[in-house]
């Protein structure tokens, strides 16, 4: 695997961008990278302290994005028979 440089100007466009953006929404922007690649600079700009958490909105729309809003099974990431709301450790209850 051949590692490329991180450019000055996809380096400031993540910094500039991040709170507000979700990976998905920067990958867009920078289509060389991989989305798991802008994670892990996400990880290490977070731990150099030049940038911070996203706010609320870009959270909700990353998971969203991912596929698990509110009409999904949180562990099998299925979609939720209508009328059940799942308990913890004890399967589902009507609603």
């Amino acid at each position: 695997m051949v590692k490329i440089e991180w450019r000055r100007s996809e380096i400031e466009f993540i910094i500039d961008n991040y709170e507000t953006m979700t990976t998905e929404e920067l990958h867009k922007h920078l289509p060389n990278r991989s989305k798991k690649s802008i994670n892990r600079k996400i990880e290490v700009l977070r731990d150099e302290g030049k940038i911070g958490h996203r706010n609320r909105e870009a959270v909700q729309r990353a998971y969203y994005q991912r596929g698990r809003g509110k009409n999904r099974d949180t562990e099998t990431n299925k979609p939720r028979k209508k009328g059940k709301i799942p308990l913890e450790n004890y399967g589902y209850e009507d609603v």
